[in-house]
């Protein structure tokens, strides 16, 4: 969140979802939000803060607590991953303004079998899709980032929840 931060400036705003209490950044335009995101009542609590200000990128962190089960814990994170994609869509729909062709929304997710899903997911409702594994990333890891770009107007036509539902 310091480096969300100092990218928007005093102007912008910086809201943070996590399982555990941070510790606070002393800067008065970071917020974080305690719970679990997948939880309705989060994901509210994180609309109200935002107050109806526009969106203009989505970050995800997230990942399951691992159990040493490769697909159970490669499921689960693209479930957090889906999620959040999703999060980011409906925000960005709600603004209905030309900063939707510019909405960016990036999220962690583990590579595996279920991966087509979130792909698919991100193909529906944005115009541009990347699967990044990071340079600085090892070899063996299963870690990758997935990047999507520019709300798709065909999302806007439909209406959000039927677009979400089609998964």
């Amino acid at each position: 969140m310091q480096v969300a931060a100092s990218a928007v400036g005093a102007s912008g705003l910086v809201a943070g979802v996590d399982l555990e209490p941070v510790e606070p950044l002393g800067q008065p335009n970071v917020h974080t939000v305690v719970g679990d995101f997948t939880d309705p009542a989060v994901q509210r609590e994180v609309r109200q803060l935002l107050g109806g200000r526009p969106v203009n990128v989505i970050l995800s962190d997230m990942a399951p607590s691992t159990t040493g089960d490769r697909w159970g814990d490669h499921a689960r994170s693209i479930e957090l991953a889906c999620g959040a994609v999703g999060f980011a869509a409906e925000l960005f729909a709600q603004q209905r303004t030309q900063q939707q062709s510019e909405a960016v929304v990036l999220v962690k997710y583990f590579q595996g079998r279920d991966e087509q899903d979130l792909l698919t997911l991100g193909k529906q409702l944005f115009a541009k899709q990347w699967s990044i594994k990071p340079k600085a990333s090892r070899t063996a890891s299963v870690e990758r980032f997935f990047l999507c770009r520019g709300l798709r107007i065909d999302f806007e036509e439909q209406g959000e929840a039927e677009a979400l539902d089609q998964n």
